[in-house]
């Protein structure tokens, strides 16, 4: 394949990446699980500062967030960009190892990064896993390249990876059992050691600017630790038969297809050392994702193999793996529509703050807002969901502020004065309470 063919190739790979990973990204408002990292971003963006917030999930990602929130302003959309933008890049990652692997072999995989309903959600959340995804994988593809001078990358690219997140513990020792298995490792010099220590400083740190964002490294790395505690993962295998049958599928296919040369055997080998080590720390909701990652290189050597069949070999065989492998891509292609169309957050805390704003531009005639009150322990989605109302303010009991404010809180107790609208039916729903 020529040069151009090679780059169109790539280029509608990237540009298909971003469309599944960018179209309707705002459609849900952020969940618990995002805006514990969104809302201190914000917080640390706001000039006057806002209500404190949790540890972020990850110190990376809220150092990211923290300068497109001060460049552009806070929304969901922007609050999930920088994990779908690596996710894409994460896609045509595979154009550097074609040489290396195989061209077959390394866009099977960069079609299977586009596609896979595991990856898809995990772009498309504003959570540290999709930045760390990108960066295990960008780590592993520098330290498979034939040109050594590529190799000095790996450092500052080890110390961001570092300061990712809770799954970054996971990824760290994968990319090191996949770069012996290759014959790539090499022990760090001085220099390397210096820059995955300044790098982490930077990542972990809003660029020295928020110290306060370093805090989520020792939790994730707590967290982590604890996982080790959690109940046998081995039951959430059948999960991920349900999140990613065609890819187990194809793993399975290029596990049993190897043979010597064209990096066949080192993807077989690759995926059987991942999944002895990622299974005992992919315990945590949702579905075992590092499981399928395990599974993505043996995967696209069994994709690979489907359509070198259909080029090659009898008619019977080219038609049976012209089938099998359309079925495959179908099926992809549709799980991978439909994780883009799922909604993750609560739209009840999205509709609550809508109401807090008419409610108090109705009973304030000089558009003066009415103070909002929310728990001290509130959770960070509404946080984030009140982030255009300036006068939220934390208390206790609020009935007998002179201001009369709204108050958020549990069903429990009934507050004097007040007529209360619950947002949600499950137990623990928040309620807002409005001045009679």
């Amino acid at each position: 394949m020529t040069g151009t063919n090679r780059l169109l190739f790539w280029g509608a790979l990237g540009a298909g990446a971003l469309a599944l990973r960018l179209v309707g990204l705002g459609s849900s408002p952020l969940s618990s699980s995002e805006a514990v990292t969104a809302w201190p971003a914000l917080v640390a963006a706001l000039p006057e500062g806002g209500l404190p917030g949790p540890v972020p999930g990850s110190a990376l990602l809220a150092t990211l967030q923290w300068i497109a929130f001060g460049m552009l302003g806070a929304g969901d959309v922007l609050a999930r960009v920088p994990g779908a933008l690596l996710g894409a890049a994460l896609a045509v990652l595979p154009a550097c190892l074609e040489r290396t692997w195989g061209q077959a072999p390394a866009r099977s995989l960069g079609l299977l990064l586009v596609l896979d309903p595991t990856l898809l959600g995990i772009a498309r959340s504003a959570e540290g896993f999709g930045v760390g995804v990108f960066l295990a994988a960008l780590l592993l593809t520098l330290l498979l390249q034939e040109d050594t001078r590529l190799h000095r990358l790996a450092a500052p690219v080890a110390g961001l990876l570092l300061v990712s997140g809770f799954e970054a513990w996971s990824l760290l020792p994968i990319v090191a059992i996949a770069a012996l298995v290759a014959g790539r490792w090499r022990a760090p010099t001085r220099r390397d050691q210096a820059l995955v220590a300044a790098f982490a400083l930077l990542g972990a740190t809003g660029l020295l600017v928020v110290p306060e964002f370093a805090g989520a490294v020792s939790a994730s790395l707590t967290a982590w630790l604890h996982a080790w505690d959690a109940p046998s993962a081995w039951p959430r295998v059948s999960a991920l038969l349900r999140t990613d049958l065609p890819v187990v599928v194809l793993a399975a296919a290029g596990a049993l297809w190897t043979s010597p040369g064209r990096g066949r055997r080192g993807a077989a080998t690759l995926v059987a050392a991942t999944w002895a080590l990622v299974a005992p720390v992919s315990r945590r909701e949702p579905e075992p994702a590092l499981l399928a990652l395990a599974l993505l290189p043996s995967a696209a050597v069994g994709l690979a193999w489907l359509y070198e069949r259909a080029t090659t070999g009898r008619a019977t065989v080219q038609r049976l793996a012209l089938g099998a492998g359309a079925v495959v891509t179908v099926g992809l292609v549709l799980r991978a529509v439909s994780v883009s169309q799922v909604a993750v957050g609560n739209r009840g805390l999205a509709r609550l703050a809508a109401d807090v704003a008419t409610l108090s531009a109705q009973r304030t005639p000089d558009r003066q807002e009415i103070p909002v009150v929310v728990p001290e322990r509130a959770d960070p989605a509404l946080l984030w969901a009140l982030r255009r109302i300036a006068t939220t303010t934390v208390a206790r009991l609020p009935a007998d502020a002179a201001a009369r404010p709204f108050v958020i809180a549990s069903r429990e107790p009934v507050l004097e004065g007040y007529f209360g609208h619950a947002y949600g039916a499950e137990p623990g729903s928040v309620v807002l309470w409005v001045p009679r």
